[in-house]
């Protein structure tokens, strides 16, 4: 009889439970959805902008960072996670991660792959490199241009010093192979290549992070002079 009369409080004290206990329990840490997405944009066309983001079981107010960095001409929300904005340089698919963090520091994140396109044929660009403009720079300018058109600064940051890819500034030699698709991991930039991009490509990534870097980031003028 007592361990009936046990076994009957176990079960009232566990019914009666507050329900954020049990909600807790049955969700478990900190969440954030949607937990994946996949947005195509194009060049020069305003970006439909990502889903808010839901947080769950996160303590106080949230906070959104993203890496890497976006292609030029797109933002990122810190307080939504939502990407938005009008891409002005082509990009091949980059997994970007965001990660959301409450004042307790827990955190969750969730992944967006993003290209850019053309506009032009098929969302991996156009064979026709649409974005191409007449030379008014040395080689390592047209470099510059180049490696911002591309959204190479995306995975091997603004200097070349590395982020999700490797550091590659001051080694030019390898850009034609790796640019071509002869990377190990690297996806093939060919089909969106103007005339004379890896060769400039080559002269710009060899003076990365030396005096001799030109560092504006208006890449579509002909005589870009908007610093960073």
């Amino acid at each position: 009889m007592k361990q009936t009369i046990f076994y009957f409080r176990v079960f009232i004290a566990v019914m009666t439970l507050p329900w954020w206990c049990s909600a807790y329990a049955e969700d478990g840490g900190p969440s954030i959805s949607p937990s994946s997405q996949s947005v195509i944009g194009t060049v020069n066309a305003a970006l439909k902008s990502t889903a808010i983001y839901t947080a769950r079981n996160f303590s106080g107010s949230v906070t959104y960072v993203m890496n890497p960095a976006l292609p030029l001409g797109l933002s990122f929300s810190s307080t939504t996670g939502v990407i938005s904005g009008t891409p002005t340089a082509l990009s091949s698919t980059v997994s970007y991660t965001v990660t959301a963090t409450d004042s307790k520091k827990g955190t969750a994140s969730a992944k967006i792959n993003l290209s850019v396109g053309s506009g032009s044929g098929s969302g991996s660009g156009s064979s026709s490199a649409p974005n191409c403009m007449a030379a008014t720079l040395d080689a390592v300018g047209e470099g510059r241009r180049a490696y911002l058109r591309l959204n190479c600064y995306g995975c091997h940051g603004m200097t070349g010093a590395g982020g999700m890819g490797p550091k590659i500034a001051g080694e030019g030699g390898d850009v034609s192979e790796v640019v071509n698709g002869g990377g190990d991991s690297m996806p093939s930039f060919k089909n969106y290549l103007c005339p004379n991009d890896a060769a400039n490509l080559t002269a710009y990534v060899n003076v990365q992070g030396t005096a001799a870097e030109p560092v504006w980031l208006d890449w579509w003028n002909a005589l870009p002079s908007l610093k960073w």
